[in-house]
């Protein structure tokens, strides 16, 4: 006689009341003495293993939704000429800092030449 874990006899009734093995079908499969051994099984763990079907549905058709509102969210930025545009300005935004900051440090060194050369030059005025 073949004897069953626990586990084993809860996840034998999670397919059978989710509906994904009939009765008859899952006494083949698993070669479960009688069809009364089943029933028992079923008394024991049925709410147990409806419990975890409802809840493997309900992830389910949690993860569908957010593949289905993640593909929409998609095709809309994809169509939506003001989503372009702002992907467009957004580089444009970034070029214009890096230019910005670019002009920036050659602002400061050009004010650093002149102070030095106004030294300079300050120099030769007082020798002359």
């Amino acid at each position: 006689m073949k004897r069953f874990s626990k586990e084993a006899k809860l996840e034998i009734v999670k397919q059978v009341v989710s509906g994904e093995l009939m009765p008859t079908d899952a006494i083949a499969k698993y070669e479960i003495k009688s069809m009364r051994t089943l029933v028992h099984w079923v008394k024991e763990f049925h709410i147990v293993a409806r419990k975890l079907v409802n809840e493997e549905q309900e992830q389910l058709t949690q993860q569908m939704e957010m593949q289905r509102k993640s593909k929409e969210i998609l095709e809309w930025e994809a169509t939506n000429p003001l989503v372009q545009n702002s992907q467009l300005m957004w580089e444009r935004i970034q070029y214009l800092e890096n230019q910005n900051r670019t002009l920036v440090e050659d602002y400061s060194s050009l004010k650093n030449q002149i102070a030095l050369l106004q030294r300079q030059f300050q120099g030769l005025e007082i020798e002359d």
